[in-house]
């Protein structure tokens, strides 16, 4: 989904993509099947048929155009993610940042809580001091799939962050991925993505958005489910 984002931002607004965990060329190759309604499988693997090549092409040519700048060097302390922004805001104007993900930011290790509270409060600087938004994934805590009952997302989910220091916090999930079949209403929920906004700074919290997602082409869209604005509990 963030991918998703940065390469629609990037057709009219630089934006910086910071990957701490996969290459870029991994990157764009997601892109591209989404672009070109390719399997990512195969475009990872460059196993493209004859006649996607015209196809295959035009992605490519769209993605070159895009204002998207990755920067995919692993190990990054957030001191080293705040000047590289700076830099590029001021060289190339970006207008956003996203980071993938959160806990591979490099930190000190003496203590682990301490430098993960650190690094949230230092994000909230860093869309202060360049002021444009700053969207960082984080992982969710793993129980929540062994947990009994509603597998809803909760606040106490996060894996040790300061959740304070955000202005916004959606959790981001596939139902079928934990055993939630159908919504509420009744309705099969595969290939289906659900975003929680379970805290909004400025609006209202608690408001669940529904996204139509196709796995081979890595696209995540908005959908037109009726659900949405019903806007009742998806793991009632």
């Amino acid at each position: 989904m963030a991918i998703n984002e940065s390469s629609h931002i990037a057709q009219s607004n630089p934006i910086l993509y910071f990957s701490l965990e996969m290459k870029q060329e991994s990157i764009i190759n997601r892109i591209c099947a989404d672009f070109a309604e390719i399997p990512n499988y195969r475009v990872q693997k460059n196993d493209i048929y004859s006649g996607e090549m015209q196809q295959y092409d035009s992605a490519m040519g769209n993605i070159e155009k895009l204002n998207l700048f990755i920067n995919d060097k692993p190990r990054l302390t957030i001191n080293q993610i705040y000047l590289i922004a700076k830099k590029m805001k001021f060289q190339n104007g970006i207008k956003a940042i996203i980071i993938d993900h959160f806990h591979l930011i490099k930190i000190k290790g003496k203590d682990k809580m301490a430098d993960y509270e650190e690094n949230a409060r230092m994000l909230k600087v860093i869309a202060k001091d360049l002021d444009l938004p700053v969207i960082c994934l984080f992982q969710l805590n793993r129980d929540i799939e062994k947990r009994a009952g509603s597998k809803k997302p909760k606040m106490s989910d996060l894996r040790e962050v300061g959740e304070q220091d955000a202005d916004v916090i959606a959790f981001v999930t596939q139902p079928e991925k934990l055993e939630v079949e159908a919504f509420a209403d009744g309705t099969p929920s595969s290939n289906k993505i659900v975003v929680n906004i379970a805290k909004n700074r400025e609006g209202i919290p608690g408001s669940e958005l529904i996204f139509d997602f196709k796995g081979d082409y890595q696209r995540v869209y908005e959908s037109e489910h009726e659900y949405i604005k019903q806007r009742k509990d998806v793991f009632e």
